[in-house]
């Protein structure tokens, strides 16, 4: 709803900070939705837990920090 509204408001083409931003979130959680999934998939071998908590820390930890790097990057150029 964010994006759509944000769309209304301007008459700019291309890819405005507003869009990076959702397409970014977007991204985020797909990559969540998509480590969620995997590790229902694997919970159920009891062997595979230590693994699939590994994964899940790894996962969480780099895409929050991709996540915040992508943001600041685009929030640096927009305003300078």
């Amino acid at each position: 709803m964010s994006m759509r509204a944000a769309s209304l408001t301007g008459t700019s083409f291309g890819v405005t900070l507003v869009d990076q931003i959702h397409l970014a979130t977007l991204l985020y959680t797909l990559v969540g939705v998509g480590c969620t999934s995997y590790i229902l998939y694997k919970w159920v071998d009891p062997e595979e837990r230590a693994s699939v908590q590994r994964t899940n820390t790894v996962v969480a930890l780099s895409t929050t920090a991709v996540f915040l790097i992508a943001n600041a990057v685009s929030i640096g150029f927009a305003v300078t």
